[in-house]
């Protein structure tokens, strides 16, 4: 890859906090904030990617509220503005939407048997294809960059699955914290809290 590149995953969100599924923009990219704790945990997370990060530096964000306050930290901290990309978004959910995250797993056990999309939640392959297709965007249009990208818990996972082994792991792979941060050759590396 022409660029280095740093997958964060938002601090902690009121969705979090209440145990709920969020994932429509209609209720996301306005709601949903980082909680007290969240913003503390992208302050550690801001301050670990000052002292590491080489410049150039770009950070990208989800148009999700607890992404873009994320990345803000982030960016406040490196001295660089916030780009926003809707391909960053969580992952559509579909009808389980607003309902407890306990029911992430029905997603999941799914995943592995595409034919059964009784929920009208977004595939992996879909899921993986449109973070790819920013991936491929800034390597056509950067180098030498450390590109931050922040982000939802699946859509980082699939990434990371994807570029590292060729395939997305159905089930979530190895989960990402909140405001966990790891470099994208190094998969179970966790770099911050």
């Amino acid at each position: 890859m022409n660029n280095s590149y740093y997958l964060l995953r938002h601090g902690e969100s009121t969705a979090n906090k209440q145990g709920i599924i969020a994932c429509k923009p209609s209720t996301s990219c306005s709601g949903y904030g980082l909680t007290e704790k969240g913003v503390q945990q992208a302050t550690t997370t801001a301050t670990w990617l000052k002292e590491h990060l080489t410049e150039p530096v770009l950070v990208y964000a989800s148009d999700y509220l607890r992404a873009k306050q994320t990345a803000r930290i982030v960016a406040e901290k490196l001295g660089v503005n916030v780009i926003e990309d809707t391909r960053l978004r969580e992952r559509d959910f579909g009808a389980l939407d607003g309902e407890s995250d306990t029911l992430y797993g029905s997603v999941w056990a799914y995943d592995a048997s595409p034919k059964e999309r009784t929920l009208g939640a977004e595939s992996l392959e879909q899921l993986t294809k449109r973070v790819m297709g920013l991936i491929h965007e800034i390597e056509q249009q950067y180098r030498g960059y450390s590109i931050v990208l922040a982000s939802h818990g699946d859509p980082l996972v699939a990434l990371q699955s994807y570029v590292l082994h060729n395939e997305v792991i159905p089930g979530g792979g190895h989960p990402f914290q909140n405001a966990e941060v790891r470099k994208l050759d190094e998969p179970s590396t966790l770099i911050a809290p």
